[in-house]
C-alpha cells in the first residue's frame, strides 16, 4: 500500500503496560518514514493495556481491549481513549463518539459497525483539543479478534489469531488448534451454534455473531474437548477484540492515508482460482480480498494494452508495413500473435517513460517490440488513472 507522502509528520505508537500523562510541553516525537502507521502484535497484546501515538503537540492513548457489553439485549462496543490536553470535542466515522471526562474519549460501535471494523477496515476519530497547536487532529486505527485467556488441559492450545477469512463471500474467523500425541476426535463447542467441526488441518471458521456474542458475554467461551485413553480433556478460551494498529496526523487525513484499494496480487490471485467463490483466504484476509470485489473478473489495463496495441498495430503497418517488410520484420499478423498480456509491465517511476508522463494521473504500461523481436523498441500505452481511458500508444528505442 502505498504511504509517499513526504511531508507527514506520521506516526509513533509506543506500547506500554501502563502511560503516565505527559507534560503538555514535551518534544514531539518525529517519526523518520513516510507516515504509515504501526502493527500491534501479539506479542505486545500480551504485554500491553494501551498505545501511544504522538503528533506535533498531542499524545493519544488507546486502550487495546475493546470492552464489549450488552445492553438490553443489543451488544455493544467500546474504544476508550485519552489525551494528553483537554478535549473539546471528539467525532468518529462511525459508531458514537463522546468526551467522557476532561481528557478521556471513547467511541461506541454496535454489532454491525463493530463487524466492519474487526474484518480489517479502518476507523477514524478526529480530536479538537484545548490550546493544541494544530486545529484537527485525526487518528485512525484498526481492530480484529484474538484468543485470549483460556483455562484447561494443556494439552489443547489454541492459536491466537482469528483471522478473517472470505468463504463463498461471507466473512469467517479462522482459527487452529494443535494436539499433543495422544489426544484425538477434537470437538469444539461455541456460543449460540453448538459444535463446530474442525477440518483435518485442526482449523474452524466462526462467523462473527459467535465472535461478539463471546466478545460481549465473559460467560461464553469456546470450548474444545478431545479424547485420550483415559477419558477426555477440555480446554476453554476468551474470544477478544483488540485494537491492533493505530496512527496519528494533523495533516490532511486523506492524503495521509488513501483509501484501501485492490492490491494487483490480490486481484490476480483471485482471477486465477475463478472469482469470490469457495475459500478465498489463499488470496489474502477478507479486507484486502473485499477491495477487489469490483474488479474481479474485469479485463485487467495489461489486457486491455495488448489489445489496444493489436488495435494500433493495423494502423501502423498501414503506414509503415512496406518499410518493415524490407527491413525483415514481421508481418502484422505475426506481430499481433506476439502480443501478450503476461509480457506488459507498468511503469512505477516516471523516468522511465520517454514522455514523460505524470504518474499521479497517468498509468503508462510497456511491452517490447513484435515487430522486430529482440531489437530494443519498447511500445508504451498511456491511461488516464482514474478513468483508465486510452490516451496514446507509442514506441521508443
Amino acid at each position: 500500500m502505498d504511504r509517499t507522502t513526504t511531508w507527514v509528520w506520521a506516526v509513533l505508537v509506543v506500547i506500554a503496560g501502563c502511560s503516565a500523562e505527559i507534560d503538555d510541553g514535551e518534544e514531539t516525537v518525529r517519526y523518520e518514514g513516510p507516515g504509515d502507521s504501526i502493527a500491534i502484535d501479539e506479542t505486545k497484546l500480551d504485554a500491553a493495556t494501551d498505545a501511544r501515538a504522538r503528533a506535533e503537540g498531542l499524545t493519544v492513548w488507546i486502550d487495546l481491549a475493546i470492552d464489549g457489553h450488552v445492553e438490553g439485549g443489543v451488544a455493544r462496543f467500546v474504544i476508550a481513549g485519552r489525551a494528553s490536553r483537554d478535549v473539546l470535542e471528539v467525532s468518529g466515522e462511525m459508531g458514537v463518539s463522546r468526551v467522557v471526562s476532561a481528557r478521556r474519549f471513547e467511541i461506541e460501535l454496535d454489532a454491525d459497525e463493530m463487524e466492519h471494523v474487526a474484518m480489517g477496515a479502518p476507523l477514524r476519530v478526529a480530536l479538537r483539543a484545548l490550546r493544541a497547536p494544530h486545529a484537527r487532529y485525526v487518528v485512525r486505527l484498526r481492530a480484529r479478534a484474538r484468543i485470549g485467556a483460556g483455562s484447561g488441559a494443556r494439552e489443547v492450545r489454541i492459536a491466537s489469531a482469528l483471522a478473517p477469512v472470505l468463504i463463498d463471500d461471507e466473512v469467517r474467523y479462522r482459527g487452529a488448534i494443535a494436539l499433543d500425541e495422544g489426544l484425538t476426535d477434537p470437538r469444539m463447542i461455541v456460543p449460540i451454534h453448538g459444535e463446530i467441526a474442525l477440518d483435518g488441518a485442526l482449523r474452524f471458521d466462526l462467523p462473527f455473531d459467535v465472535v461478539a456474542r463471546a466478545a460481549s458475554e465473559r460467560s461464553e467461551r469456546l470450548v474444545i474437548v478431545a479424547r485420550r485413553r483415559a477419558g477426555t480433556v477440555r480446554r476453554t478460551a476468551e474470544i477478544e477484540l483488540v485494537v491492533s494498529e493505530l496512527a496519528i496526523t494533523h495533516h490532511d487525513p486523506d492524503a495521509v492515508w488513501p483509501d484501501d484499494t485492490c492490491e494487483p496480487g490480490v486481484l490476480a490471485c483471485l482471477d486465477a482460482r475463478g472469482g469470490l467463490a469457495g475459500d478465498t483466504s489463499s488470496c489474502g484476509d477478507a479486507w484486502r480480498v473485499t477491495r477487489c470485489r469490483e474488479e474481479v473478473g474485469a479485463p485487467s489495463l495489461a489486457a486491455r494494452f495488448a489489445e489496444d496495441l493489436g488495435a494500433h498495430l493495423v494502423e501502423w503497418y498501414a503506414v509503415h508495413g512496406a518499410d518493415v517488410r524490407a527491413a525483415g520484420g514481421a508481418s502484422l499478423e505475426d506481430a499481433q500473435r506476439a502480443i501478450e498480456a503476461s509480457r506488459v509491465e507498468e511503469l512505477v517511476h516516471a523516468a522511465e517513460d520517454p514522455q514523460g508522463h505524470d504518474l499521479a494521473t497517468t498509468r503508462v504500461l510497456r511491452h517490447r517490440d513484435v515487430v522486430f523481436p529482440g531489437s530494443d523498441i519498447v511500445w508504451h500505452g498511456a491511461y488516464g488513472r482514474e478513468s483508465e481511458d486510452l490516451l496514446e500508444i507509442y514506441a521508443f528505442e
